[in-house]
């Protein structure tokens, strides 16, 4: 059968994108190796952040279904919490708690879904770039520069949700593509998305829903009502799946302090914080880190040789091949390109926040305290860092779409003398690039793998068989922290193993937002009325508790007292 040239052309692209696809996978595998999808361990979330994110996965498909399909009643007890507050991927917990009886004991999904993550942004970003140049070599370089993003490689297994950037990807191929339409439908269902992943993805790629709005009503593509209908019906896509998950129902304050503290310095796209061989320097505040959007040295020369070819082209009265081709014939969409820098001015003024920072120095701040609306939003996404993310995107694109114009230029017009030798010396060039890149980030992403493929298997720290026999005898159906803010994290993820394991309750946790239910008071009053169906749990720095509960049996299991 032959292929019409159009439809021969379409089905090289279609591999293409799967080659890119593919070529996400390769790099992931290479980095943390084949044991990083192991699905029925917890090596890789044995502490810290990644198992709060376990840990509220584990709770979560034990808990029974409720109306709202994200509540859990089993890790605050007797209170319900959204699996969105345990940060566990909602989206997968909840397709995954459907199988739950046929799934292995200790099954998890996170490896699976940094694979996954890996995979489409190899594929979105090909696809962005494919918009904008027609060289292979040139949009395949690209996709590898995508995929090593070191803020996206910086988050693996320790904010897995966060590693999902593909949804920033694909919010902007649909403020880039002209030609796609059904912005709407498109809009909405990344709303559903983005709020079953994480609610830091609804800032951001509302953010930029907003602006593709903003774009089509420029050029004039649709009515006023159906352009602005495309932030709106993000974010009422967004605001029902949170509700559906039961976010709004789970008793958490939404907002949190920090705002300022985990933010974007000034430095930080060519501050490499110890992932760059060449260039590193000091954040104002450690809490910089969730600002943390290094470009990498081979990005920032593309940068440059993008800059120095727009100069000698307006220089040389040729300014026009620097704008983004229209669909009718190659004139500058000069409405779009201001629509991409604004959206890129709004995403680094709130990145950087009310901390106007430098290096270690403190250029301004200003109190948002007192400013009402504002305050709530700020708080909502403190870490305002990561919406730098978006303009780290928006900054490839651009390099790479106003290189391959350079590129263009250089190898002149096709058949024409020394083409092949000009065809060469490009290529010879991008691989240059690539190993720029490489070996600039070569500290970082070498120490992230190390980190990942030399983690050790979980040691429990309770020593005491005391505790695993109370916990396993079936009498006991919860466990009660009595003064958990005095536990270690350390501590306090040992007992939720424990209970987990046995299908028990516990009445706190380490969640990603602060819960204002009166905890501590039910604790206090339940251990006053001792049912017998319960295990106390004081600190080992609670001080003498047989006088505030003589109905107890108290029992030192170091480092807890142990109350039945």
């Amino acid at each position: 059968m032959r292929f019409s040239e159009k439809g021969g052309d379409l089905r090289k692209e279609r591999r293409d994108r799967i080659l890119a696809a593919v070529m996400g996978a390769v790099v992931f595998f290479m980095l943390f190796g084949f044991s990083a999808i192991d699905i029925n361990g917890c090596r890789l979330f044995s502490e810290g952040d990644p198992c709060m994110h376990y840990l509220g996965w584990r709770f979560f498909r034990e808990a029974p279904w409720q109306a709202k399909i994200g509540l859990m009643n089993n890790i605050h007890y007797p209170y319900s919490i959204s699996v969105i507050f345990t940060d566990s991927i909602p989206l997968m917990a909840v397709i995954f708690k459907v199988f739950r009886e046929i799934l292995p004991e200790y099954f998890n999904y996170f490896g699976l879904w940094t694979l996954f993550s890996f995979v489409l942004q190899g594929y979105f970003a090909f696809k962005i770039l494919s918009l904008y140049t027609g060289d292979r070599m040139l949009k395949f370089t690209g996709t590898l520069f995508f995929i090593l993003t070191p803020a996206l490689i910086k988050r693996c297994f320790w904010h897995t949700a966060l590693t999902s950037h593909f949804l920033i990807l694909a919010a902007l191929l649909i403020l880039f593509d002209k030609k796609i339409g059904k912005e709407v439908l498109r809009f909405a269902v990344l709303g559903l998305l983005c709020g079953s992943i994480h609610l830091y993805f609804l800032g951001i790629c509302g953010m930029i829903a907003f602006f593709t709005a903003v774009d089509r009503l420029r050029r004039e593509m649709y009515s006023p009502v159906k352009c602005m209908s495309i932030p709106i019906i993000f974010g009422v896509a967004g605001a029902f799946t949170v509700w559906i998950l039961g976010g709004f129902d789970s008793g958490m304050n939404v907002g949190a302090p920090g705002f300022g503290d985990y933010s974007f310095n000034l430095n930080s796209f060519f501050n490499g914080n110890y992932w760059s061989r060449y260039l590193n320097l000091p954040y104002y505040d450690d809490s910089q880190v969730e600002g943390f959007s290094y470009l990498g040295l081979g990005m920032l020369a593309v940068l440059l040789i993008s800059c120095v070819f727009i100069l000698f082209s307006f220089l040389g009265r040729a300014g026009k091949t620097a704008g983004i081709p229209a669909e009718d014939g190659g004139k500058p969409e000069d409405s779009s390109v201001s629509v991409y820098v604004v959206l890129f001015i709004f995403s680094l003024i709130f990145a950087v926040s009310n901390n106007i920072t430098f290096s270690q120095r403190l250029i301004f701040s200003f109190d948002i305290s007192d400013s009402g609306p504002l305050n709530n939003l700020c708080s909502l996404f403190r870490s305002s860092g990561r919406f730098a993310w978006t303009d780290i995107y928006l900054l490839m694109t651009g390099g790479f779409f106003i290189l391959s114009k350079a590129g263009e230029k250089f190898m002149g017009e096709k058949g024409s003398e020394g083409e092949r030798s000009r065809r060469a010396a490009w290529i010879v060039f991008l691989l240059l690039l690539i190993y720029v890149q490489l070996s600039d980030l070569y500290p970082g992403i070498s120490a992230k793998a190390m980190e990942i493929r030399s983690k050790e298997e979980y040691r429990n720290i309770l020593n005491d068989s005391y505790l695993d026999e109370l916990a396993s005898s079936g009498k006991y159906r919860h466990m009660v922290f009595m003064d958990k803010g005095e536990f270690t994290h350390e501590e306090l993820f040992a007992l939720s193993f424990l209970a987990v394991d046995n299908d028990m309750t516990i009445n706190d946790f380490e969640f990603g937002r602060q819960a204002f239910l009166n905890t501590e008071e039910l604790a206090a009053q339940s251990a006053k009325e001792h049912p017998g169906d319960c295990i106390y749990i004081f600190s080992g720095g609670s001080g003498d508790c047989s006088n505030e509960y003589p109905e107890l049996d108290l029992i030192e299991v170091d480092p807890f007292i142990v109350g039945t």
